[in-house]
């Protein structure tokens, strides 16, 4: 078979300029964040359904340099703002965004992070048993969705609980159970009948 001989610097263009490094550059970075807020616009749109199914309150976690760090409860939709206010932080200088229960903020001198949590409770316990609803007791180890509709249907139906050890009254839940959800839980002042 003949060899052809090679040919360097010759290349095959069509009416084209090549664009310029700055110039392509920039294409570059406009598509990146072009992506970055249609990912976001995508994220914000896929968190509404949760709000309108019926969710009544989401828990996140504030950790780092704010004076009340820990898991705070509050009624959709959870903006950042939101959070970072329940913490104790005026209003921050930060974009405000959507947040889903189970979210992790980090305040640190480099700024604010999102992150997910591994495990939804480790620090900030104990919850009330009283006033947390069927989110904010589903994060506490132990406690599922079907236990925790069991717990908040019991005390609107029975009135509040007059310390943790009154969740046996619950079906499904006895002393064995109490006591692995003793660390997690606790009762608030009950007011007296009147």
């Amino acid at each position: 078979m003949p060899r052809v001989p090679e040919q360097r610097g010759v290349g095959i263009r069509f009416g084209r300029r090549d664009a310029r490094p700055e110039v392509r550059g920039r294409l570059i970075g406009m598509s990146v964040l072009l992506l970055v807020v249609a990912g976001a616009l995508g994220l914000r749109a896929t968190r509404a359904p949760a709000v309108a199914a019926g969710v009544s309150e989401v828990v996140v976690e504030v950790r780092g340099d704010v004076p009340a760090p820990g898991f705070h409860v509050l009624p959709p939709p959870v903006g950042l703002h939101d959070a970072l206010a329940a913490a104790g932080l005026g209003r921050p200088e930060v974009v405000d965004v959507i947040l889903e229960a189970g979210t992790r903020v980090v305040v640190d001198a480099s700024g604010v992070r999102l992150e997910t949590m591994e495990e939804l409770l480790v620090v900030g316990l104990p919850i009330d048993v009283n006033r947390a609803g069927a989110v904010a007791l589903q994060a506490v180890p132990g406690i599922g969705p079907a236990r925790a509709a069991a717990i908040v249907a019991d005390r609107a139906a029975l009135g509040p609980f007059e310390d943790v050890d009154a969740l046996e009254r619950v079906r499904g839940i006895g002393p064995a159970t109490v006591e692995h959800l003793r660390p997690f839980l606790t009762v608030a002042s009950v007011p007296a009948p009147p």
